[in-house]
C-alpha cells in the first residue's frame, strides 16, 4: 500500500461546508474516481482518510491536506490521481497537488491566516489602528470556551508568532501566524473579537483565509 497526501483548496461557498461534510464529500469523490483506495478493516469498514488540521467553518484555505492510502496496484502519478478526484468535487474544493507525505500531523506547530476586513462605517485606518493597538500589547486576555462548555481566561499574546497589519484598496488586512499545535491552537476569531470589542461590534465584511500550515521549523507542512 502507498500513503498519499492530497493538497487542496477550500474557497468561495465551499467554506461553509462543515468538516464532517467535507469528509463525506472527499469520500464520495474518491469512490467516484475509481481509485483503488484502502478501507479500514473490521465491522464498520470505511475509507481511510486523515485531515491534518480541521478548518473552522466559514474560513477559506489554500493549504488543506488529506491523506489517503492506495493499494499497491494503483498508480500514484499525480497527473492521473488529481483530475480523477477533482471530477467528483464541488466548486470551491480543488486538489492541486499530491505526493508522499514529508511530515506527520504531530509536527504541525503554526498556521498563517490572512484576515480581510471592511466596513461601511469604520474606515480602514480605524480598523488598522484598532488592530495595531491590540496586537502591540504585552498581554491579550480573552475568554475561550473549554471542551466541557465552560469558559477560561487565556492570554493570546504567546500564541501569536508574528503579525502584519496593512491597508490595500478598500480593505484592511491582518496577516497572522499563530499557534496551531494540537494542544494549544489559536482560532483567529478570538483575536478579531478582541480587536473589535472596543469598537462595539464586528465589521460588515470578514473573510479569513488560511494560507500556510507550518512545522516547528517554519517549513510548509507537506
Amino acid at each position: 500500500m502507498t500513503d498519499l497526501r492530497l493538497h487542496f483548496s477550500k474557497t468561495f461557498a465551499a467554506r461553509y461546508i462543515s468538516h464532517l461534510d467535507l469528509m463525506r464529500t472527499m469520500t464520495r469523490a474518491i469512490r467516484q474516481s475509481g481509485l483503488k483506495a484502502w478501507y479500514t478493516e473490521g465491522f464498520n469498514s470505511h475509507l481511510y482518510l486523515t485531515f491534518a488540521l480541521p478548518l473552522s467553518l466559514g474560513f477559506e484555505s489554500l493549504c488543506e491536506t488529506c491523506d489517503i492510502r492506495l493499494l499497491e496496484e494503483e498508480s500514484c502519478d499525480p497527473a492521473e490521481v488529481i483530475p480523477r478526484i477533482n471530477a467528483g468535487l464541488p466548486f470551491g474544493i480543488e486538489v492541486f497537488n499530491c505526493g508522499e507525505a514529508r511530515f506527520k500531523p504531530g509536527e504541525i506547530a503554526y498556521a498563517r491566516y490572512i484576515c480581510e476586513l471592511a466596513d461601511a462605517e469604520f474606515s480602514c485606518g480605524k480598523i488598522q489602528d484598532a488592530a495595531c493597538a491590540l496586537l502591540a500589547k504585552s498581554e491579550i486576555p480573552a475568554q475561550k470556551k473549554t471542551k466541557k462548555g465552560g469558559m477560561r481566561t487565556l492570554d493570546l499574546k504567546p500564541l501569536i508568532h508574528s503579525y502584519k497589519v496593512y491597508v490595500e484598496g478598500e480593505n484592511c488586512y491582518i496577516d497572522l501566524t499563530v499557534s496551531a499545535a494540537s494542544d494549544n491552537a489559536l482560532n483567529p476569531n478570538l483575536v478579531l473579537d478582541q480587536i473589535f470589542e472596543p469598537l462595539g461590534r464586528m465589521p460588515d465584511h470578514i473573510l479569513v483565509k488560511r494560507t500556510q500550515i507550518l512545522t516547528r521549523d517554519m517549513k510548509n507542512f507537506e
